[in-house]
């Protein structure tokens, strides 16, 4: 939408159950309100905006005028429910004056003021989230900076004016990013490495293990023997893959620095607010909602203690009311130091695999580490989420602004009058209360909203499904390429070879990530269970359910894939299993298997206007 004069635009969205009417009716609703020149009409659940902009507004995007309209449906949402039921909606203009009093939006609206649409009035409050009269304040850093010689800039909270000579003058930051000082450099380095770079460092990983593998059918990367097979194998991929992964995990943003390309710009509080001249370092923080409004995206670096600290809940709390639920990451840090730990596990154990099937043809240790040692530190791990995951409810259900941990008292009466005037801006307390009044109901929308909203954004489960996968193929794809690619150099039939690696590609992108969403599951039932019973249920679980079933899953693939080298038969029942074990697949990283519903009971209800735009 351009703003020029007389300029109109036409926007139509689908609200779908936001009405609740019968499809069959055919009623129209007209309504107008304020702030826009916004006429809007119904007709068989379809809302079309007829949008008169006249003098240019202060809204500044599209997006914007979209997200505004949404707000406006909200309103008549309402009107159009009481019009069903008989009860009177205050005539046919549905206003936020007709709604509640104080020009506060309906109780359906303020529902949504966390992970909806929620506007906040931008021509009321211009101060709180636009930056008029001092656009120089809006500053970003390139990524390239922030990850510069591994997060160097994270190794301390203060800052000068040289850190903020990192930042310049942007108009609009691709990312907030949201975390405590409290926690550590690298664990903030690799949280951020793994948001911003995994998928290059995975991109990048498998197209090196494509020409490692094209390479190894030449014979041409030197063998070893392995008393475990009839022919030498090779061992180049499961010796470089790893550790090529985690150096381009490390180290591709600042590649991509020295070539020239500075990358996302971000928001980060050292570089982008003034850290020496104390006249410019308030109105930075005065302005951090106004930076969220002009944040794409925020990524949160989840720990125990970040809840727990002022700052980082009202950034939190701001960006939910600015912007849907889908726009905020969540990482949880320690459940991916796990992960990258266990992905060091696995090449250590890699390793080993190479030097003792040099000597003896079964290796204990590997039955020992992953039946075993391995499969039960996951389950730790995953518990340890589900705990962490169920305390947020416990947490936020007495939050008090003035029981917040602030690193500075100074800071506290700022943020705090910050939130009273979000709180009056976004509609959730009336413009004439008092700022104890508005922190009031800052308090009630925490202890209410905030905690279904935050688990919504942790997802159902704590890896995703392209995590799983780079972590199996990694760990099991290598051995694949140095076992069964090197020996097609050696004279082994070509479709045998092809068979395994079908096998090989079921294991591991089928059945291993279905046995991580399975003990997901189960260390997140009986978390009531601790000590003694708890380290029983989950060693007894994992044996029987998931340790025996990957072992009888494990023989019927080879058994298969070995039959299927003579039997059409036995060729077409391993590809019916691979398509059911991608449907499981599908299904339970989506949320749309009773898998997950130990992490589904966390979820909130899903927002007004999520996914209709």
């Amino acid at each position: 939408c351009e703003q020029e004069s007389s300029q109109k635009q036409i926007i139509s969205l689908d609200v779908g159950g936001l009405w609740r009417r019968k499809e069959e009716e055919e009623e129209e609703v007209h309504g107008h309100t304020p702030g826009l020149d916004l006429t809007f009409e119904y007709h068989q659940n379809a809302l079309a905006f007829d949008v008169d902009i006249g003098q240019p507004p202060s809204l500044t995007s599209a997006e914007a005028i979209v997200e505004e309209a949404l707000c406006t449906a909200v309103v008549v949402a309402d009107v159009a429910a009481a019009h069903e039921s008989g009860e009177p909606s205050g005539g046919s203009q549905a206003t936020p004056s007709d709604t509640g009093s104080q020009g506060r939006l309906p109780r359906r609206a303020q529902q949504s003021l966390f992970g909806s649409e929620m506007m906040v009035r931008e021509s009321t409050y211009p101060e709180l989230v636009t930056f008029q009269g001092c656009e120089d304040l809006l500053r970003g850093s390139p990524l390239t900076t922030v990850f510069r010689r591994q997060g160097v800039i994270f190794r301390t909270s203060v800052g000068s004016a040289s850190t903020y000579a990192l930042s310049a003058k942007v108009v609009r930051i691709d990312a907030f990013i949201s975390h405590n000082w409290s926690v550590g450099r690298y664990l903030k380095f690799l949280s951020l490495a793994d948001h911003f770079s995994f998928d290059i460092a995975a991109s990048c990983t498998l197209v090196f293990m494509a020409f490692g593998g094209l390479v190894s059918t030449t014979g041409a990367l030197p063998y070893i023997t392995d008393l475990s097979w009839t022919y030498r194998v090779g061992f180049t991929c499961r010796v470089l893959c790893i550790p090529f992964f985690f150096a381009l995990l490390f180290f591709a943003r600042e590649l991509q620095g020295l070539l020239g390309s500075p990358g996302p710009t971000v928001f980060l509080d050292k570089t982008c607010i003034h850290q020496e001249d104390q006249v410019v370092q308030r109105q930075g923080i005065e302005k951090l909602s106004a930076f969220l409004s002009n944040s794409e995206r925020m990524v949160t670096l989840y720990t125990d203690i970040y809840l727990l600290k002022l700052w980082t809940v009202y950034e939190v709390a701001s960006f939910l009311a600015l912007r849907p639920i889908r726009r905020m990451k969540v990482i949880p840090v320690y459940q991916l130091c796990a992960y990258y730990n266990g992905l060091l596990v696995a090449y250590f154990a890699q390793m080993s695999t190479i030097v003792l099937r040099s000597y003896t043809t079964f290796a204990w240790h590997e039955l020992i580490l992953w039946n075993g040692v391995f499969g039960l530190v996951v389950m730790v791990s995953c518990r340890r989420w589900a705990r962490e995951k169920a305390s947020i409810q416990t947490r936020l259900a007495n939050f008090s602004v003035h029981n917040c941990i602030c690193a500075c008292e100074s800071d506290r009466p700022l943020v705090c009058r910050n939130i009273a005037v979000l709180m009056r801006a976004a509609g959730a307390a009336p413009d004439d209360a008092s700022d104890e009044t508005a922190l009031e109901h800052f308090n009630q929308l925490v202890r209410h909203e905030l905690p279904s909203a935050f688990t919504t954004c942790m997802g159902r489960i704590s890896l995703s499904y392209k995590q799983v996968v780079v972590f199996c193929v990694l760990w099991q794809g290598t051995t694949f390429l140095d076992v069964d690619l090197t020996s097609l150099a050696l004279g082994r039939p070509l479709n045998e070879v092809l068979l395994s690696g079908v096998g090989w590609c079921f294991w591991s992108t089928v059945c291993l990530p279905l046995a991580f969403v399975g003990m997901e599951y189960l260390a997140a039932s009986f978390l009531r269970w601790t000590g003694f019973r708890g380290l029983v249920w989950l060693t007894c679980s994992f044996i029987l359910f998931v340790s025996i079933p990957c072992f009888v899953v494990n023989k019927f693939i080879w058994v298969i894939c070995g039959m299927a080298e003579t039997s059409n038969l036995a060729f077409v029942v391993l590809l019916l299993s691979f398509g059911i074990g991608g449907a499981g697949v599908y299904l339970a990283f989506s949320g749309r298997c009773s898998l997950t519903c130990a992490c589904r009971r966390s979820r909130g209800p899903r927002s007004i206007g999520e996914g209709s735009l």
